[in-house]
């Protein structure tokens, strides 16, 4: 049978195929979603590191604050790409059709639109095979590989904290003169107010 859903799905889909098909459908979904923010997890980290790398040759002042905003601009951007490119009805059938059902969610879509005897006894065998079928087998945790590669990077930015930076002495005294340069300005707004001050009470 065709695996093209856009005919059929153009002139209808039946309701209770649809409702049937709908724990593995949200499930599928999920799966897609949280690799993507996995995915989104270990680029966030990358750059990260990529941060730590710069601030070890020149000096950056709040650098936690940054790597911070940026990781949160990473993940929020992972989410939004997951969500644009989640799988499509038909990608999703295809996908649910491996794990047992040999093409029959993906056949039932396709003769939605029918209402022949053929059709009806081929969604009703459908609907109770997806009744029967247990979303939980399908796995939506993240790979071996990409946990490990996640740790591996996390350890790695970790560390990055723990080596002297040769920065720091730099940063350090850009920070005492801006506190230098503040202290003078506000004392020379005190002063300033109170020469106001004398001036209007001597008029």
């Amino acid at each position: 049978c065709s695996s093209d859903l856009r005919v059929p799905m153009s002139r209808g889909v039946d309701s209770k195929i649809h409702r049937a098909f709908g724990p593995i459908r949200r499930r599928l979904m999920a799966q897609h979603l949280i690799h993507g923010v996995i995915w989104g997890s270990i680029a966030a980290i990358g750059q990260g590191i990529l941060w730590m790398g710069v601030s070890f040759l020149i000096p950056i002042i709040h650098i936690k604050s940054i790597m911070a905003y940026t990781g949160g601009i990473v993940m929020a951007i992972a989410f939004i790409v997951s969500w644009v490119t989640r799988p499509s009805i038909s990608k999703m059938t295809k996908k649910a059709d491996k794990l047992g059902f040999e093409e029959r969610i993906t056949t039932a879509y396709e003769l939605s639109y029918r209402d022949d005897e053929f059709a009806k006894a081929q969604r009703h065998d459908t609907i109770n095979r997806l009744k029967a079928f247990d979303p939980k087998n399908i796995d939506i945790t993240t790979s071996k590989k990409s946990s490990l590669i996640a740790m591996g990077l996390l350890m790695l930015l970790m560390s990055g904290f723990f080596i002297p930076n040769p920065q720091d002495g730099i940063i350090k005294k850009r920070l005492h003169a801006e506190k230098v340069i503040e202290e003078q300005l506000k004392r020379l707004e005190d002063e300033s107010s109170k020469e106001l001050a004398m001036e209007a009470g001597l008029t």
